[in-house]
């Protein structure tokens, strides 16, 4: 299966190549297929100078308006694989702990894809959640959180609309809920999931202008997402105050799958 791998980025070349450049080759990925997204040509240069044989194209500043940019980018019906680029690595269930996953990229992303195409979906991810003890060895048909730092799409889809620009943190949950009601479904692997760090330097973060502004910004679409489709989001806060969305749990179908 043919797809390709985007990763947005910004003010971190070094994290890029340390997490998710090397997790992509150690999961034996196609590097020729890996394209960079940067803001600006200011950005382009220094991406251009930390990374070799890599390709990087200049998109749009901030992550709403870059997932947009990348949407766009590829044809129509293009398999796209996006990550953010800080992913340490994979982990998979086991039992209820958590291993490293230590099979290739290509596992994932071709059955994510094939389930899409047999129900009509057009969005597939894996489990938010870092804990072997909430996962299961599925994957859930129905509605689940998309989550941005590792998802697979389709070029020139149309929940990427360009209503959606002025959307930074929290465009995930927007994502997953447009995704669902445009499509019936959304696909997530239960027992796979990623091993990062939310809300650390650089990125958007950076951009916001630190820590606390980005928490604010984050509260701000996530309330608003709760506003706009009451029935299926609700707005809590995890410890330290932090504000986050629980999407309502619909579900269709359960496969088995373990890998």
């Amino acid at each position: 299966m043919d797809y390709q791998i985007a990763i947005p980025s910004y003010q971190r070349p070094d994290r890029i190549k340390e997490c998710s450049l090397k997790t992509l080759k150690k999961l034996d990925a196609k590097m020729s297929n890996v394209t960079v997204f940067v803001a600006n040509d200011e950005q382009y240069k220094i991406y251009k100078k930390a990374l070799s044989n890599v390709n990087i194209v200049v998109g749009e500043l901030g992550i709403g308006k870059q997932r947009i940019f990348i949407n766009n980018y590829y044809d129509k019906d293009t398999k796209i694989f996006c990550l953010d680029d800080d992913i340490i690595s994979l982990a998979k269930k086991n039992g209820d702990k958590l291993i490293e996953y230590d099979s290739s990229l290509d596992q994932i992303v071709e059955k994510g894809y094939s389930i899409c195409e047999k129900i009509n979906a057009r969005m597939w991810a894996v489990n938010p959640v870092y804990n072997g003890f909430f996962m299961s060895d599925t994957i859930s048909i129905g509605l689940r959180y998309i989550i941005g730092a590792f998802f697979g799409s389709y070029g020139k889809c149309p929940v990427w609309g360009e209503g959606r620009k002025d959307f930074s943190s929290g465009e995930d949950y927007l994502s997953s809920i447009l995704s669902y009601n445009l499509y019936g479904s959304v696909v997530r692997f239960d027992g796979i999931c990623i091993k990062t760090k939310y809300f650390a330097e650089g990125g958007i973060q950076g951009l916001l202008g630190g820590k606390e502004k980005r928490y604010e910004d984050h509260k701000q679409k996530l309330t608003w997402i709760e506003q706009t489709y009451p029935d299926l989001a609700k707005v809590y806060y995890k410890s330290g105050n932090v504000p986050n969305l629980r999407l309502k749990r619909v579900t269709h179908k359960k496969v088995r799958f373990k890998v």
